[in-house]
């Protein structure tokens, strides 16, 4: 089982070393086929070691005491019963030791020196770190496998039961404790049962214990028309933040109709929404000095109901900048669908620092399966840098690649931020 161990971390450093270095090809060379071949190897070699010892072992005399001075029958105990010389029996055990422990810690090592190397070229430290923790629970394995186990091998002579009864615990439970961490909680299906068993990560609204949802309102206003617009609404603001928070405010200067301007409010529940709506109705200032006036400049009014998805909390960038809305039109199905692949591909941008997320937002009325996800960067000139780099970035491209599978339409705006906007 030891030296079926070996190869087994061996072959996972190779699956890794895929993953993170060519993860184009991943599909193709960690193919079902590969695996199985792998796996039956890892087995067949480990079988063929322990039969050789095996054979060596029954062969030898035994004479005197006939207990086992350990937890299990193990073949350094067992050997150490014989009555006679033992030496083409430890011969044989340290030609093991070398085979199947150095051969696949060396090809362990070198995985892991192509891995550091990739991973060192990815441009932010947050996206170094969600790449090379992919591979902390195969070093963890690795590291408390090889110590103990090579520890406990490499001293065949040793005199101290005890001890060695103590190491062979830590290879013999702890290890096997561990592997589920590596073979199954890394399994993107296993997290799905974990996730459906515990919380719904792509729930279409809002948590049980929080109502709280973020109104987007679109403002088509009359050509030549939105300086006046904005100035009103800068000056009367104070009127209409006094009963909802004002998320942000902005106009749509690439992407959509010209004389458009975008805001979100947000609502604790639909009560607060309800209570707004009817202060507002009863607020003379409001509706005189904004309401009525801004009502000859408009053209068309747009709101939408939006959440907040779970696995997303709503940021505020570092300093100014300009702001990308992105709305994406998926397939029928909702999150329970393509939610898993949409996440993927949002992170995917995120962990590399391409563009910093401000809030990812699902629309609950009006068209279903629609998708807000709004971006900030420094500048136009520092988003489109981005989003060419994006484009070119493996890692990135595997996870859109699974994600337009179910996409229907996409589209894009570049928002500038008002001098009320809270979000500059």
């Amino acid at each position: 089982m030891g030296s079926t161990e070996c190869v087994l971390l061996a072959v996972m450093a190779y699956d890794r070393f895929v993953a993170i270095c060519n993860p184009l090809r991943y599909p193709i060379i960690m193919s079902k086929a590969l695996c199985i071949q792998m796996a039956a190897l890892a087995w067949g070699l480990g079988f063929f070691n322990s039969l050789t010892e095996t054979i060596l072992a029954i062969q030898l005399p035994f004479c005197g005491k006939n207990v086992i001075n350990h937890f299990v029958c193990e073949i350094l105990a067992f050997v150490k019963l014989a009555c006679t010389d033992i030496s083409l029996n430890e011969i044989t055990i340290m030609l093991g030791n070398v085979i199947f422990l150095f051969t696949p810690l060396l090809l362990i090592c070198i995985s892991y020196i192509f891995i550091l190397s990739t991973v060192l070229r990815i441009n932010s430290a947050e996206g170094r770190k969600k790449a090379f923790s992919t591979c902390s629970a195969h070093i963890t394995a690795v590291t408390v496998f090889y110590g103990t186990i090579l520890f406990m091998y490499m001293k065949p002579k040793s005199k101290d039961s005890a001890f060695n009864k103590l190491i062979a615990l830590f290879y013999g439970v702890v290890t096997p404790m561990l592997n589920p961490i590596i073979y199954s909680l890394r399994n993107t299906e296993v997290h799905g049962a974990l996730r459906k068993l515990v919380y719904s990560s792509f729930a279409t609204g809002p948590r049980q214990s929080d109502g709280t949802f973020y109104e987007f309102r679109t403002y088509s206003l009359k050509p030549s028309k939105m300086n006046q617009f904005l100035e009103n609404f800068k000056k009367n603001v104070h009127l209409r933040t006094a009963h909802s928070e004002l998320v942000g405010y902005w106009s749509v200067e690439f992407g959509g109709r010209m004389n458009k301007a975008f805001h979100i409010w947000k609502y604790d529940n639909f009560a607060h929404r309800i209570e707004v709506r009817k202060a507002l109705a009863k607020d003379k200032e409001w509706q005189e000095q904004f309401l009525i006036p801004n009502l000859a400049l408009m053209d068309k009014q747009e709101s939408e109901i939006t959440y907040l998805v779970p696995w997303c909390k709503l940021e505020k960038p570092p300093k100014e900048g300009v702001y990308e809305l992105v709305t994406f039109q998926m397939k029928p199905g909702g999150p329970a669908v393509w939610g898993d692949t949409f996440k993927k591909a949002i992170n995917a941008h995120v962990i590399l620092g391409y563009s910093k997320l401000v809030g990812v937002f699902h629309t609950e009325y009006g068209a279903l399966n629609r998708v807000h996800v709004l971006w900030w960067n420094e500048s136009a000139d520092s988003r489109a840098a981005g989003r060419h780099k994006a484009h070119e970035d493996p890692r990135v491209v595997a996870a859109v690649r699974e994600c337009v599978n179910y996409l229907v339409s996409q589209q894009n705006m570049l928002l500038i931020p008002t001098s009320f906007s809270p979000l500059k």
